[in-house]
Formats: C-alpha cells, structure tokens, sequence
C-alpha cells in the first residue's frame, strides 16, 4: 500500500482507511467547493496511482481549471455515458496547464490525473467555477 499524502482536510475523502493501493483510483465527489466556487488543494499521486475530482455540471457551466504539478502526469476531463468514456480535454505527460472548460451536456465530469513516473507526484490544484 502507498501511502495517501495530503495537505489539508479537504480531500480526505480521497484515502480509503487511510490509503490507496498503486494503480487504484481515488476519487473526489462531489467537488468540496468553497464559498467563492472555488477548490484549492495540494495532493500526492501515488506512483502507477489515479486521482480524480468529479462533479455534476449542466449544460453551458463553465469551470477555469489549473494544476502543476513536480512531474510530468497523464491528464484529462472526462465523463461516462454507459460503457463509453468521453474525453474532452487530454494532456499526456505534463507538468501543468490550465483552460476554461464549458460543459457541453449535462453530466458528471471528472478532472483525472494518472502517475506512470515511478514516483509520487506532488500536485496543486485550482478549480473555480465561472
């Protein structure tokens, strides 16, 4: 088992009994949203580990979303529809971006990163909603 770094409370949720295995994915949802629409928070990656941050948004809401992290990680918003996997916005191996992403349907979606490095990965991230 590695171990489920965080900095703060707020992602808690993120550690299953206090862990996640390598190659597991952790999930947030719903997103703990501060008063300002706004989620901050610094979390560890687990090496060959997942880490995703889902919520519901309608038609047309808007999300402005900014990671770096200390490493290069696989990253992407997705959402499912049955046994189908949408994706629409995905970044191999970066260290950090940042956009405005507009839902097009209504729809959970789910910011998604995935550590192949061999390492933890430190990462900060920023959603605010718009």
């Amino acid at each position: 088992m590695k171990p489920c770094m965080l900095k703060s409370l707020a992602t808690m949720a993120l550690c299953a009994a206090g862990s996640i295995h390598a190659a597991e994915t952790a999930v947030m949802s719903p997103i703990p949203w501060d008063a300002q629409g706004q989620f901050l928070e610094e979390l560890q990656v687990p090496d060959q580990g997942v880490v995703e941050a889902c919520e519901k948004l309608t038609a047309g809401a808007k999300v402005h979303w900014r990671y770096a992290a200390d490493a290069p990680l696989d990253f992407n918003v997705h959402y499912h529809k049955g046994k189908k996997v949408t994706m629409p916005v995905r970044k191999d191996r970066t260290a950090k971006a940042e956009a405005l992403f507009k839902a097009a349907t209504a729809q959970e979606y789910c910011w998604m990163w995935s550590n192949k490095s061999g390492a933890p990965v430190w990462l900060t991230l920023q959603l605010q909603r718009q």
